[in-house]
């Protein structure tokens, strides 16, 4: 996968060569400044609440400020992605109305960048997160 988001991110692909998964890749991740979050464990419905656990779509809410969201191709090329009506309460958005912005902060290696939520102006509006060419940056350059 590493390989692949990196032909989306700079039109080139990682040589398999260079890493095996696993381990190996998620030291070449964290070398990055990945955080690596192990996804396929167990939780009961007893840590689901102290972890505020949640996953929607491809989005999932790990704690109260860690949320992973897997990356497709339109994020490489549009600065922003939708957010699932589950998905709202962890950025506060989920009484926001139709065409309201709010801006947020995304933080990448100890560093902040500016970003915001908006609703569409339809009846029954879609969330996105947008960011700015900076992150886009980021995205692109990792």
């Amino acid at each position: 996968m590493v390989s692949i988001a990196n032909i989306f991110a700079n039109g080139q692909e990682y040589l398999p060569s260079l890493f095996s998964g696993g381990d190996e890749t998620n030291r070449f991740l964290k070398g990055l400044g990945f955080i690596i979050v192990e996804s396929n464990f167990k939780i009961d419905s007893e840590d689901k609440g102290h972890w505020n656990y949640l996953k929607s779509h491809s989005w999932e809410i790990i704690s109260g400020d860690l949320a992973i969201k897997t990356l497709d191709k339109s994020a490489f090329l549009h600065p922003g992605t939708g957010i699932p009506k589950e998905i709202r309460s962890y950025f506060y958005a989920q009484g926001m109305g139709n065409g309201e912005k709010r801006e947020i902060v995304l933080e990448y290696r100890k560093k902040v960048y500016h970003a915001a939520i908006e609703m569409d102006k339809q009846d029954s509006p879609r969330s996105r997160l947008f960011w700015k060419a900076d992150f886009s940056e980021i995205i692109k350059n990792i």
